[in-house]
């Protein structure tokens, strides 16, 4: 199982791109957002972890 795909093809990194995407727009904006909703950051954080430890399980093929 030698196979390789590009990275452009790869929905681990296409998912840890929008996240960090999501990141960077919360931090650039008003950090009083995170301060009012820690729960729901807490959420999301959660959510993300969920979803990269689900696209670990499904990969089987390295990058290129």
């Amino acid at each position: 199982m030698n196979e390789t795909k590009p990275k452009s093809q790869s929905k681990t990194l296409w998912a840890n791109g929008l996240a960090l995407v999501a990141m960077l727009l919360t931090a650039a904006s008003q950090y009083q957002l995170v301060l009012d909703n820690p729960v729901a950051v807490g959420l999301v954080a959660i959510a993300i972890t969920i979803v990269n430890m689900g696209l670990r399980f499904v990969t089987s093929k390295k990058l290129s």
